[in-house]
């Protein structure tokens, strides 16, 4: 009679392929869902904004998924313009639409650009339609808030099916 070694495995006395037999089945894993009583915690960095102004970005961050939710995709940035100042005239939040901004070279005028909507004299909310955000878009955000000297921008891409992909936060 041949020994065996301890860790070799077993084979099948009636099969003719060889195999060895598993010593442990393993059952596959269950990844346990949250109840939906249970409070999920998700990735969030904290911006070192304070917390008003940190409140007055989402409250605009909300008015524009409240647009978006109405109108949907597709429209002219002159249309979600609109319909986001008459959602933030309701939800009572100061603003400014098309503020000129005066850009200055060496203490000379050189042209007048126009901020889309200045919410509260805080933040810079920069409305596109397009296919995606582009660096672009959001450099020409961060100049405006060097123009205004204000901390916190958006950039809202209303032509998104998902409004939360069309959203690119900018902070100084």
């Amino acid at each position: 009679m041949r020994r065996r070694c301890r860790h070799t495995p077993r084979r099948h006395k009636g099969r003719g392929d060889d195999q060895p037999v598993p010593r442990f089945i393993t059952k596959p894993r269950r990844t346990r869902r949250p109840e939906e009583h249970e409070v999920v915690n998700t990735l969030r960095i904290t911006s070192g904004l304070p917390p008003t102004l940190e409140a007055l970005v989402h409250k605009t961050i909300g008015a524009c998924l409240a647009v978006h939710r109405e109108l949907g995709p597709g429209l002219a940035e002159r249309a979600y313009s609109r319909a986001c100042c008459i959602e933030l005239e309701f939800r009572e939040v100061s603003f400014e639409v098309e503020k000129p901004v005066s850009v200055k070279y060496r203490g000379t005028l050189l042209c007048q650009h126009r901020i889309d909507l200045f919410i509260d004299r805080q933040v810079v909310v920069e409305i596109k339609s397009v296919e995606q955000i582009h660096p672009v878009h959001v450099a020409q955000v961060v100049s405006y808030l060097r123009l205004t000297g204000t901390r916190v921008g958006l950039v809202v891409n209303f032509n998104v099916p998902v409004l939360k992909q069309g959203i690119r936060r900018v902070v100084l």
